[in-house]
């Protein structure tokens, strides 16, 4: 059994000399060290307060030129997926999240990212519109999740889709870190994911690793829900569990539009989406004024194809649906590992060629 924080808290606070108390809490602290990889690794999604807690975080000695690339494991999986060493450093920004919309581009980190190339999942949406706010080489490469490998063996796989049965996954709207909290009616969610849960044997709900630790998850379960993780948001093994927990559902719903739509699409998982007018963020001491979601779609020229698309509760994945998404969102993007590898070789020579003519500037000034 492995000793937490608290625990180790406990057992030195009793060790009256400070220099005694420090050597033991550290010793001991280096042992959990330690041990956090494998743990991490192996770590049943149902644990959810383990996974999410900034402090039991394994966080390898990667380093990114662009910080938000350890973001969700994406460059992590693509690195793996390439056959490249985790701790290269990539030479291009990877979008942090697969939009269905084009508002706000402009103000994403990756976007103002100083390096020459951008990696995007992909379609018209990753393309067209990334082209229009910055000045970098847009490589499509699809939905992330493909490049991720698998959390579960597969007679671990078996024995968990046989425990849960016909599964519903529910992946709410989440909060970005403890900044922004999302607002919305849980019992009105609840309520239809009741509705829809009788032809069901078993509902999940994925949270977000601060929804997590800010306690929502008692209001999932009191409801009678199971709740998981795809862990902190700087996991290596983030997309791997999402993978995992997608795989094992039979339908996803969500009541926002993105990412989580995307990466059901592709794995061949209907898609249902809730659509909750009060849905919205705010800054964590409520002093600003909820962004309402339903005001900021009503600006996208995009955001209600997809909601025509997807509010309508199916079982099925319709031809119209696996297209639009492709088209927006880059289902077909996906590259092979020599793709991938030629990719990763074209961002180092770009990159060279940017830093070479930033060392040369001063010659012709």
């Amino acid at each position: 059994m492995m000793l937490s924080y608290k625990a180790i808290d406990k057992i030195v606070w009793f060790i009256p000399i400070r220099k005694t108390r420090d050597f033991v809490r550290n010793y001991l602290l280096k042992k959990l060290y330690n041990k956090l990889p494998k743990k991490i690794a192996t770590s049943d999604v149902r644990d959810i307060y383990f996974l999410s807690d900034l402090r039991y975080n394994y966080y390898p000695d990667f380093q990114e030129l662009n910080e938000g690339n350890k973001l969700y494991s994406y460059a992590y999986c693509l690195k793996e997926y390439a056959g490249f060493d985790p701790k290269y450093v990539l030479k291009a920004a990877v979008e942090h999240g697969i939009r269905a919309h084009e508002l706000g581009l402009e103000g994403l980190p990756e976007v103002k990212s100083l390096l020459p190339t951008y990696f995007t999942s992909g379609g018209l949406l990753g393309e067209k519109y990334i082209n229009k706010v910055c000045n970098k080489k847009v490589y499509s490469v699809g939905p992330y999740i493909h490049y991720a490998r698998e959390y579960l063996s597969e007679e671990k796989k078996k024995k968990e889709k046989k425990r849960l049965g016909k599964n519903l996954l529910l992946i709410p709207t989440h909060s970005c870190a403890f900044d922004t909290i999302a607002k919305y009616d849980t019992n009105d969610l609840i309520k239809e994911v009741n509705r829809i849960a009788k032809d069901f044997d078993s509902v999940r709900v994925c949270l977000y690793w601060s929804d997590v630790m800010m306690g929502l998850s008692k209001v999932y379960e009191e409801a009678g829900f199971e709740c998981v993780t795809a862990g902190h948001a700087y996991d290596i093994h983030f997309l791997s569990r999402l993978k995992s927990i997608i795989d094992l559902s039979d339908l996803v719903m969500d009541n926002s539009m993105g990412t989580p739509m995307t990466f059901s699409i592709y794995m061949k998982k209907p898609f249902y989406y809730f659509n909750q007018e009060s849905i919205g963020t705010t800054n964590v001491d409520g002093k600003k004024s909820i962004i309402k979601y339903s005001e900021q779609y009503q600006k996208s020229k995009y955001i209600p194809l997809f909601i025509n698309a997807f509010s309508k509760y199916s079982e099925t994945i319709t031809k119209e649906q696996y297209d639009l998404v492709d088209k927006y969102c880059g289902l077909s993007s996906i590259k092979s590992k020599s793709e991938l590898i030629e990719i990763f070789n074209e961002t180092e020579e770009l990159y060279k060629q940017m830093m070479d003519d930033y060392e040369n500037k001063d010659k012709y000034i």
